[in-house]
Order: structure tokens, then C-alpha cells, then sequence
């Protein structure tokens, strides 16, 4: 599963508005390659369908809150997630 995140086609002005409304959107248009782009963008919207959300555009990223990040670990233990990749999905938030 790999998300390319790409601008909208609607022009700059949506895509200012994405980097202002969604922070996740402003993290990964910022990152330098499309390769790392595509990588944090498939941890993130993993992430969010974690909390229940479609994808990495639909997540309400600023009301996360600590409860929601352990429970978060809790899923990715259960799920038989390594220490390791659960620190990589931990370091995308």
C-alpha cells in the first residue's frame, strides 16, 4: 500500500490550504524526495485507519492526544508489530 500525496489539481491555492488545514499534508509536501513521501505518507495513513479514520487527509491530527497514541501502541503490540516498527509509526506522528 503506497499513497502518493500529490497537490490537488484545483491549483496552489487548494494546496495552501491543505498545508494550512492538515498538518500531515504539510509535513509530507515538505519532505525532500518522493520517495520519502510515499513512505511517510503510506506510515500515516496507516496511522489514521488505526484511529478509525479513512485515510491520512481525514484524520484530525491536532486533537490526538496521549490516550490516543497509547492506544495506538496497544493496536500495533496486538497486531504483532516489531518494537522497532511500532518506533517508526510513533516517529511519523
Amino acid at each position: 500500500m503506497q499513497l502518493i500525496v500529490e497537490p490537488p489539481t484545483s491549483g496552489i491555492t487548494s494546496t495552501a490550504n491543505q498545508i494550512e488545514t492538515n498538518p500531515a499534508v504539510a509535513y509530507i509536501l515538505r519532505l525532500g524526495t518522493k520517495r520519502s513521501q510515499q513512505t511517510m505518507a503510506s506510515l500515516l495513513n496507516i496511522v489514521a485507519r488505526a484511529l478509525g479514520f479513512a485515510d491520512l487527509k481525514l484524520c484530525p491530527w491536532p486533537m490526538l492526544r496521549r490516550q490516543h497514541v497509547l492506544a495506538l501502541v496497544q493496536q500495533l503490540r496486538a497486531n504483532g508489530r516489531a518494537p522497532s516498527t511500532i518506533n517508526t509509526y510513533l516517529a511519523a506522528l
